[in-house]
């Protein structure tokens, strides 16, 4: 079946489901550029344009990040993860967007339940 001249790409389904970003993520630079800092990369993100992820991107100089949607997830063995002595022999919950690199500071999803990854290494 052929596209319709009106089908809409994943990449636009995709950019509405966003939202500003937070402040802390956002270094606001001259020309409506700016410097995003959700992970490593630390991308200069011009207007109009994306980071190396192809998720965030800047629109009129604001940061716009995803929300609302998983793109996978799977449950894996603890062992698998960088945190791995941690609560070994327990399953470890993996959620991700498109274009997001696993990052563990915010927190992880456990079948008891979601916790702090610091909380994690407080487990005597």
């Amino acid at each position: 079946m052929p596209l319709s001249a009106t089908a809409t790409s994943l990449a636009e389904v995709l950019d509405e489901m966003t939202v500003e970003g937070a402040p802390e993520l956002t270094e606001h630079l001259g020309d409506d550029a700016l410097r995003c800092f959700a992970c490593g990369h630390r991308c200069l993100i011009k207007e109009g344009k994306r980071g190396i992820c192809k998720v965030r991107f800047n629109e009129g100089g604001q940061l716009r990040v995803p929300v609302n949607y998983v793109a996978a997830l799977q449950c894996d063995p603890t062992e698998k993860k960088p945190f791995f002595h941690a609560l070994p022999g327990s399953d470890t919950a993996t959620d991700g967007h498109t274009g997001e690199t696993n990052c563990y500071g915010a927190g992880v999803r456990r079948i008891d339940g979601r916790i702090e990854l610091q909380r994690t290494f407080d487990y005597g």
